[in-house]
């Protein structure tokens, strides 16, 4: 039984008087909880894609960062003994029990240079680039209780001087499967010729989310897609669903497929056979002009495909935006939350954060918090912070002094069920009535009331609620039990924001029906 939150508008029937209003998070104040420490993390540590979860089997925050270790391709570095570019980006691990106060285990899986204990994991090709993460525990082989979908390259070392990239004149432009790179002398002398084929979206498992082993057979997809990626179980679907770009795909009709800087999507059965992808999300003609969407992590919440947008906005040197929301019911549909509205704000002139907000992580409903994960920096990824909302908290149904009301769509209910809000209504109050789909109020027999009669059985309404809480049980003035048929409720509200409704199992917390991606079922922390 997942929660309605008020994201869009399918479970509304009528709005009056109120005002959808959304909330930015709010940054921890010891912002960045990490910084670069190491040298394999002397160029950026990153999260970009769904890659910071909770791991209820150990109670433990667990971050698979990318570290890197040099702005300079050329300046080559030893991993594991291997050289390779200095912009190589390695996967890297840390943990937390609390998201706040972080720890870097020395994993003794790779070695840096002359350092032989390191916390980056050896399960890549070469470059590896931001892998959407997701414990699974439904899946009936341990082995595979750790999932990630991420894009890898193969190993490319170059020597020091001007690269150009050639494409094959036979294939359609664009097409990176017929590109090379051909690197030059000062004097304009041809020293290197490489392909440039050797790329495309792995995956790779483990028992322990620290020991992987990549799937033997290669890439799943063979495609460029240099982003942050997300991986997701629908349980609707009961199928795997993952995000990314997928550029330069041949689809199966011999079609190539692109999207730019943007979002698109793929699904699978069993995590290894993906179905072509299909462009879901992309900047449209309401952004500015010229904008891409870089980076798109997604988590499933409360049955709600929710979307955290990295604009791209290099075409505007002096326009920076912070992170937008997006929803969707069912990861292909897009809607921008609240009118583009600024979930998450740029720091103040002079602040680490201040330049960009590159957003990365799960949804982490902790408490009664929903924690998330970004990166910034002055000269890229140099820290990584903390965001946190009120548990629900993105989107709230306000009313002013002169009060409103809202109708809901109809819902099932059932006998066994309790009614559960998430509210601030210190300053004034909320009541709740169950009603037919028109806003009649019912009697507890789920008949409709027509009259004041005294001998009509009671009607199901609520005592006022004044307090401001995550998770209230509604306390009827007539308690009897829920109707076991569709019914509306009628929230009828005075200085108060709703943030959020749900049903329970009678005597339980509020936090049933919480899917795999939540990591944890909310309330038990």
């Amino acid at each position: 039984m997942d929660r309605y939150l008020f994201l869009d508008d399918v479970h509304i029937a009528k709005l009056d008087g109120l005002t959808r209003r959304p909330h930015k998070a709010e940054k921890h104040p010891d912002n960045p909880l990490m910084t670069r420490d190491h040298p394999w993390e002397a160029a950026c540590i990153m999260v970009y894609g769904r890659d910071l979860i909770y791991d209820p089997r150990l109670e433990k925050f667990r971050m698979y960062y990318i570290a890197q270790p040099n702005h300079r391709p050329h300046e080559h570095v030893l991993v594991n003994g291997r050289t390779t570019h200095g912009l190589v980006t390695l996967p890297s691990y840390a943990e937390s029990r609390d998201g706040i106060h972080w720890t870097r285990p020395m994993l003794g899986q790779c070695s840096f240079n002359d350092c032989p204990q390191t916390n980056v994991m050896d399960f890549c090709r070469g470059n590896s680039f931001q892998g959407g993460v997701l414990y699974d525990p439904v899946d009936p082989s341990d082995a595979r209780r750790y999932k990630m979908f991420y894009w890898d390259q193969g190993h490319m070392v170059r020597p020091k001087g001007r690269d150009e990239y050639l494409h094959d004149p036979d294939r359609p432009p664009g097409d990176f499967l017929g590109r090379a790179v051909r690197t030059y002398d000062e004097q304009d002398n041809l020293i290197d010729e490489q392909p440039y084929i050797d790329f495309g979206m792995d995956v790779a498992f483990s028992s322990d989310g620290l020991h992987w082993y990549r799937h033997p057979e290669g890439p799943v997809l063979r495609c460029y897609s240099d982003t942050g990626h997300s991986v997701v179980y629908d349980p609707k679907l009961r199928r795997y669903v993952g995000f990314g770009r997928f550029n330069n795909l041949r689809l199966a009709d011999g079609r190539q497929f692109g999207v730019g800087r943007g979002l698109a999507r793929t699904e699978s059965d069993d995590f290894i056979h993906w179905t072509d992808p299909e462009m879901v999300l992309r900047a449209d003609a309401d952004d500015v002009d010229e904008l891409q969407i870089d980076a798109v992590p997604v988590d499933i919440y409360e049955g709600l495909y929710i979307g955290r947008l990295h604009p791209d906005v290099r075409m505007h040197g002096d326009l920076q935006l912070p992170v937008q929301m997006a929803v969707s019911r069912d990861g292909r549909h897009w809607t921008r939350v609240a009118d583009r509205f600024d979930f998450l704000d740029l720091g103040a002139d002079g602040e680490w954060d201040s330049y960009f907000i590159r957003p990365g992580s799960a949804l982490i409903p902790f408490g009664d918090k929903v924690m998330s994960y970004y990166c910034s920096g002055v000269e890229g990824c140099e820290g990584i912070g903390l965001a946190t909302w009120r548990r629900d908290g993105f989107v709230s149904l306000h009313a002013d002094g002169n009060g409103g009301e809202l109708i809901t769509a109809p819902l099932l209910t059932d006998p066994r069920w309790e009614l559960h809000v998430n509210c601030a209504a210190a300053d004034g109050e909320i009541t709740v009535a169950l009603c037919d789909h028109q806003g009649l109020t019912l009697n507890a027999d789920g008949v409709e009331i027509l009259s004041s009669s005294p001998y009509e059985p009671p009607s199901l309404v609520s005592q006022p609620i004044r307090e401001d809480s995550v998770d209230i049980t509604v306390p009827w003035q007539n308690p009897r039990s829920l109707p076991q048929r569709p019914v509306a409720l009628r929230f009828r509200m005075r200085n108060a924001d709703l943030f959020s409704f749900w049903f329970s199992d009678t005597g339980t917390t509020g936090a049933q029906g919480q899917s795999i991606n939540d990591g944890f079922c909310a309330g038990t922390q």
